[in-house]
């Protein structure tokens, strides 16, 4: 048989997942697993009790209907965005020289950070380049709002990498 792309994520979909609590019970009850699973796909609170009663994992099965699928982006693709837009804007690709040195030559780091937010309301690109940089005067934002952190607040880490440099 051969396994082609579809297949294999038809096969991964249809599978069924425990809760991260039971992952390493034994199934002591096989005859109640597929009863537990229907109950808990239409009323979760119940199959969740009655399973921790019978102390036997939760099977839940993963409908392809219901799922959402994100892409991931990593800092290093945020932080790129921002250099392609510090070039076209003729910053130049370094922010390091500009964020060390930032009153030299009118590259104030502050105002082309805030341009860059006024220009394109991305606070993860804006978040990820503050936090890769270690940028001690510039505060987060929040990345729903856009509203400013305050300063030596940790990186907000809602959607975006969990990974962040704490601040000291």
């Amino acid at each position: 048989m051969k396994l082609t792309k579809q297949k294999l994520e038809q096969l991964i979909m249809e599978e069924f997942t425990r809760r991260i609590s039971d992952e390493v019970k034994p199934t002591n009850y096989p005859e109640y697993t597929d009863k537990l699973t229907r109950l808990a796909k239409y009323d979760y609170p119940q199959a969740r009790e009655l399973a921790d009663t019978l102390d036997e994992p939760l099977n839940i099965e993963l409908s392809p209907d219901e799922m959402e699928t994100k892409p991931y982006v990593s800092d290093n693709d945020r932080i790129r965005t921002f250099r392609k837009w510090m070039v076209s804007k003729g910053y130049g690709p370094q922010i390091r020289r500009i964020l060390q040195a930032p009153d030299r030559e009118g590259a104030d780091s502050e105002r082309i950070f805030k341009e860059y937010i006024d220009e394109t309301k991305n606070y993860r690109v804006y978040n990820a380049v503050l936090g890769a940089y270690r940028v001690e005067h510039i505060p987060f934002l929040d990345e729903e709002t856009g509203e400013s952190l305050p300063l030596g607040s940790s990186r907000p880490f809602r959607v975006t990498n969990t990974y962040h440099y704490p601040r000291s």
